[in-house]
Protein backbone atom coordinates (compact mmCIF):
# COMPACT_ATOMS: atom_id res chain seq x y z
CA UNK A 1 0.00 0.00 0.00
CA UNK A 2 1.08 3.69 -1.23
CA UNK A 3 0.88 6.45 1.56
CA UNK A 4 2.22 9.68 0.72
CA UNK A 5 3.43 12.58 3.24
CA UNK A 6 4.35 16.47 2.66
CA UNK A 7 4.85 18.92 4.51
CA UNK A 8 5.32 23.04 4.45
CA UNK A 9 6.66 25.14 7.33
CA UNK A 10 7.49 28.30 7.63
CA UNK A 11 11.10 28.97 9.18
CA UNK A 12 10.09 32.28 10.78
CA UNK A 13 6.80 32.19 12.29
CA UNK A 14 6.39 28.47 12.93
CA UNK A 15 2.94 28.11 10.55
CA UNK A 16 2.58 24.64 8.91
CA UNK A 17 0.65 22.57 6.68
CA UNK A 18 0.94 18.55 6.93
CA UNK A 19 -0.83 15.93 4.58
CA UNK A 20 -0.63 12.22 4.83
CA UNK A 21 -2.93 10.15 2.37
CA UNK A 22 -2.85 6.84 0.47
CA UNK A 23 -2.60 6.51 -3.08
CA UNK A 24 -3.90 9.77 -4.05
CA UNK A 25 -4.82 12.83 -2.09
CA UNK A 26 -3.26 16.56 -1.74
CA UNK A 27 -0.08 15.15 -0.25
CA UNK A 28 0.63 13.27 -3.40
CA UNK A 29 -0.76 16.09 -5.91
CA UNK A 30 1.97 18.30 -3.43
CA UNK A 31 4.79 15.78 -3.92
CA UNK A 32 4.39 15.53 -7.68
CA UNK A 33 4.26 19.49 -8.13
CA UNK A 34 7.18 20.31 -5.53
CA UNK A 35 9.18 17.67 -7.99
CA UNK A 36 8.47 19.70 -11.08
CA UNK A 37 9.80 23.25 -9.45
CA UNK A 38 12.39 21.59 -7.97
CA UNK A 39 13.50 20.51 -11.53
CA UNK A 40 12.43 23.97 -12.52
CA UNK A 41 14.50 25.54 -9.64
CA UNK A 42 11.83 27.14 -8.03
CA UNK A 43 12.61 24.90 -5.33
CA UNK A 44 15.90 24.53 -3.65
CA UNK A 45 15.95 20.99 -3.17
CA UNK A 46 19.83 19.74 -2.74
CA UNK A 47 17.96 15.97 -3.46
CA UNK A 48 15.21 14.99 -4.80
CA UNK A 49 13.75 12.08 -7.13
CA UNK A 50 10.24 11.53 -8.25
CA UNK A 51 9.17 10.24 -4.79
CA UNK A 52 10.91 12.16 -2.80
CA UNK A 53 11.57 16.21 -2.03
CA UNK A 54 12.86 18.06 0.60
CA UNK A 55 13.96 21.71 0.14
CA UNK A 56 13.25 25.15 0.56
CA UNK A 57 10.90 27.89 -1.69
CA UNK A 58 10.26 31.23 -1.17
CA UNK A 59 7.01 32.99 0.08
CA UNK A 60 6.28 34.31 -3.10
CA UNK A 61 6.51 31.14 -4.94
CA UNK A 62 3.79 29.03 -2.66
CA UNK A 63 1.72 29.92 -4.80
CA UNK A 64 2.86 27.79 -7.66
CA UNK A 65 2.92 24.89 -4.88
CA UNK A 66 -0.27 25.40 -3.27
CA UNK A 67 -2.47 26.15 -6.25
CA UNK A 68 -1.78 22.54 -7.61
CA UNK A 69 -4.25 21.78 -5.12
CA UNK A 70 -8.06 21.29 -5.93
CA UNK A 71 -11.42 20.59 -4.75
CA UNK A 72 -10.84 16.67 -6.23
CA UNK A 73 -7.69 16.21 -4.01
CA UNK A 74 -10.00 16.86 -0.86
CA UNK A 75 -12.72 14.98 -2.04
CA UNK A 76 -12.76 11.63 0.81
CA UNK A 77 -9.54 13.14 2.18
CA UNK A 78 -9.97 12.75 6.08
CA UNK A 79 -7.14 14.63 7.28
CA UNK A 80 -7.10 17.67 9.49
CA UNK A 81 -6.03 20.11 6.93
CA UNK A 82 -8.78 21.37 5.60
CA UNK A 83 -9.11 23.58 1.86
CA UNK A 84 -9.59 26.30 3.55
CA UNK A 85 -6.59 26.28 5.78
CA UNK A 86 -4.86 25.89 2.54
CA UNK A 87 -6.02 29.63 1.44
CA UNK A 88 -5.56 31.04 4.72
CA UNK A 89 -1.84 29.74 4.78
CA UNK A 90 -1.53 30.73 1.55
CA UNK A 91 -2.61 34.57 2.13
CA UNK A 92 -0.57 34.72 5.22
CA UNK A 93 2.64 33.80 3.61
CA UNK A 94 5.36 36.20 3.46
CA UNK A 95 6.75 36.76 -0.07
CA UNK A 96 10.61 36.99 1.19
CA UNK A 97 10.06 34.18 4.12
CA UNK A 98 11.75 30.68 3.18
CA UNK A 99 9.31 27.78 4.03
CA UNK A 100 11.07 24.21 4.57
CA UNK A 101 9.09 21.61 2.05
CA UNK A 102 9.51 18.07 2.64
CA UNK A 103 7.38 14.96 0.93
CA UNK A 104 7.66 11.17 0.21
CA UNK A 105 6.05 8.49 -0.47
CA UNK A 106 6.36 4.74 0.66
Amino acid sequence: MTTVDFSVEGQADGGSLSFHNGMWGPATTLLYQAVELARSGVVDAPTWNVAEVTGTIRGGDLHCLLDALDDSDFAGYEGTVKREDVGLFLAAARPAEVYRISGFEV
